[in-house]
């Protein structure tokens, strides 16, 4: 998703920038440079690496996680550090100043040491820690990690090469939703901090050790999980075809004006807007070990088996169903659509017509 006219432009508050070296197969960081004073938000680097950042983040592509914090971590990741949560949540309610900012990173940068020291086959990156404001105005905190890599560019007609920060090689992201986070109760609030999933998968050091969350729900199991209980549902409900495929086909619509997240409870209200029908959703989701999420980003490649293939043109109208082109009932070959009318249907309906 790009930023357009109709979104604000991301605004970093703050950002800090340390760098770690660990080898794998080695418990001990190898280097540790931490920042010792903050970035300029408003330099160019800054203004170009969070619209990149926010656009990676909302990119239908990546694949999104969500969770939310532990109450208490593993035994073996008590450390006496404080956690992430307390961290954050402590700076919250402080001015927010540069120099409360630049402790709050580096008492974060410490921890995620820790981690790594943990696990033989962690490695270092650079870690960047920022607060801002998203393209739909929303407070958030971020940590990312990535890896460096040389690049080449052309001066006065001659190559050269440069050592850069590739944010499309982002190995791990977490962001936390601030007002999700802080502005709920205990009881409603959940799914709050989401994961860009990059070149690394989210091992368990990192996820509970250095975040402290629990189970994580990915956007791919999260989309399918509530697709297979409202499929279920409308079993349930003994729905009709054209019944269920109109409400299919609203939920689709909402997913794609909202690629970038979704919230269940106005999904589910958008499909079955009965209270009874909700309550037996979650009670179907419950009994088939299906976990909705709060909210979640809808995976394209998910919601293809609810979307048909439309073709207007020519007097010719033709509406299919992803299910008619997954059984072979529709296929295309050399030029001609080609439709296996098994029980003679089609062909007497056209007899009739002519």
């Amino acid at each position: 998703m790009s930023i357009t006219d109709n979104e604000l432009t991301p605004k970093v508050q703050h950002i800090a920038i340390h760098f770690i070296e660990k080898q794998q197969n080695e418990n001990e960081v190898k280097k540790k440079d931490l920042a010792k004073e903050l970035d300029d938000p408003d330099s160019e680097g800054v203004k170009n690496f969070i619209e990149a950042f926010c656009k990676a983040r909302a990119d239908i592509k990546r694949s999104i996680a969500y969770a939310s914090f532990l109450a208490e971590p593993n035994s073996k990741y008590k450390y006496d550090l404080r956690l992430l949560k307390d961290m954050i949540s402590e700076y919250e309610v402080k001015a927010k100043t540069d120099e409360d900012f630049l402790m709050l990173s580096v008492e974060i940068a410490e921890r995620y040491i820790r981690c790594l020291e943990s696990t033989r086959l962690s490695t270092g990156d650079h870690m960047i820690v920022f607060d801002y404001i998203d393209q739909n105005g929303k407070p958030m905190f971020g940590i990312t990690l990535l890896g460096q890599e040389f690049s080449s560019y052309v001066e006065s007609h001659k190559l050269k090469t440069s050592l850069a920060l590739n944010l499309k090689q982002m190995t791990l992201a977490a962001v936390l939703d601030l007002d999700r986070w802080l502005n709920s109760s205990e009881d409603t609030a959940s799914g709050y901090i989401s994961f860009i999933c990059g070149t690394k998968d989210l091992s368990e050091y990192y996820r509970e050790g250095f975040i402290g969350c629990e189970r994580i729900s990915r956007s791919s199991k999260a989309t399918s999980d509530f697709m297979e209980v409202a499929e279920l549902l409308a079993l349930e409900k003994k729905l009709n075809k054209n019944e269920w495929e109109n409400i299919r086909d609203k939920a689709v619509l909402h997913m794609h004006e909202n690629s970038n997240e979704v919230h269940a409870s106005y999904l589910l209200n958008t499909m079955f807007p009965n209270p009874d029908d909700q309550e037996a959703f979650y009670k179907i989701a419950d009994d088939n070990n299906l976990l909705i999420s709060s909210s979640f980003k809808p995976n394209s490649t998910a919601i293809k088996r609810w979307e048909k293939l439309i073709y207007k043109k020519n007097g010719i109208k033709l509406e299919i169903s992803q299910e008619r082109i997954a059984d072979g009932t529709i296929s295309y070959d050399d030029g001609k659509l080609i439709i296996f009318d098994s029980d003679g249907a089609i062909e007497r309906e056209y007899e009739k017509f002519r």
